[in-house]
């Protein structure tokens, strides 16, 4: 796969290996395993700094298309794959729970909008879902207010946030919050930080292509998993390891990509969207069947589940559904020559 023109293919890359970090922690947290993969989470954290970064030549450039017009652009890119997930969730819940439970939650997930009830998950078809509807929130703050907003007070906003969320880290426990109706409100609190930081850094891009290619992905990874070492305080290491995460997109944005690796680095940003909003429910799917089996013949099935996430990310990064829903032009039609 080679990479589109105007891309910055180390950040695909990185995209890709959060997605699978992602993956992998949802599929130790519905198998039972046990690894590495536990403040997987913090990917979440990742992609909103990283979704920042990227938008501002998008929003901020002398070429942005109107505000309204690059918020449809994001919707149409982005909600046929989570509706696509939301459809798979609902089948699998469906055989878990019963249709008349599930039906009423199938046009809220594909509208958008959380279910706030207590401990319970705001997006129960397809949990991950809470991360896209913030982000979401995110970009609409940065088209109407953020864009006009001057650089050092985004980094005053990005640490106040990041101080809330300190202080949320050490009640909790950790920084898994924003996925239920309970906590709702903090994952807004975590885009605050890393999407106003992300801005902050997408408007001081590195010119310079000199770092090698794998120095953003071992940061990335190293961010991600060594926080799961046993006797690590997770109150306070989740929010410190918020703070490596510009330094990871820095790499990632002054590497200096191989062209023979460059097509995987493209594949990996390819996949990650399509991974990221179907995975959770193939994998809940997998936990379903799982229950009625004997324990002997569990762990193939999850395998087979991660596997076939993986496939079918694949697949749809070559559909139309990755591509989204194609918009009319903005261009009006020349008026025909009288002669």
């Amino acid at each position: 796969m080679q990479p589109p023109a105007g891309r910055i293919v180390a950040l695909d890359g990185l995209r890709g290996i959060a997605a699978i970090i992602v993956l992998m922690l949802h599929f130790d947290d519905l198998s039972g395993a046990s690894g590495v993969f536990g403040h997987g989470y913090m990917a979440v954290d990742f992609f909103f700094m990283l979704s920042g970064f990227v938008l501002v030549p998008q929003i901020e450039g002398p070429r942005a298309a109107p505000a309204g017009r690059l918020m449809l652009q994001r919707l149409s890119r982005l909600w046929p794959l989570m509706a696509l997930g939301v459809l798979i969730g609902a089948a699998t819940h469906a055989a878990a729970w019963g249709a008349p439970a599930v039906l009423p939650l199938i046009p809220l997930a594909l509208l958008y909008l959380p279910r706030l009830d207590g401990t319970l998950m705001t997006f129960p078809l397809n949990q991950p879902q809470w991360s896209l509807q913030i982000e979401l929130a995110a970009n609409v703050a940065h088209l109407l207010l953020l864009r006009h907003v001057r650089t050092p007070v985004l980094l005053v906003l990005s640490a106040l946030c990041w101080v809330v969320l300190l202080k949320a880290s050490l009640d909790t426990g950790s920084l898994q919050v924003g996925s239920n109706g309970q906590d709702w409100l903090y994952g807004f609190v975590r885009a605050g930080f890393a999407y106003s930081l992300g801005i902050a850094l997408g408007r001081n891009r590195l010119a310079r292509r000199d770092l090698a290619w794998w120095i953003a992905p071992v940061l990335l990874v190293a961010t991600l998993l060594l926080p799961a070492i046993p006797g690590v305080n997770d109150a306070l290491v989740d929010p410190l390891s918020l703070l490596a995460f510009p330094a990871v997109i820095a790499a990632g944005a002054s590497a200096n990509v191989p062209a023979q690796v460059a097509p995987r680095l493209t594949w990996l940003g390819a996949i990650s969207f399509p991974l990221y909003a179907t995975h959770f429910p193939i994998l809940e799917a997998a936990h379903v069947l799982a229950d009625d089996l004997p324990v002997v013949v569990r762990a193939p099935v999850f395998l087979g589940a991660l596997g076939l996430c993986v496939w079918i990310a694949h697949w749809l990064a070559r559909s139309p559904l990755a591509r989204g829903f194609r918009l009319p032009s903005l261009r009006r039609p020349q008026a025909r020559s009288a002669g």
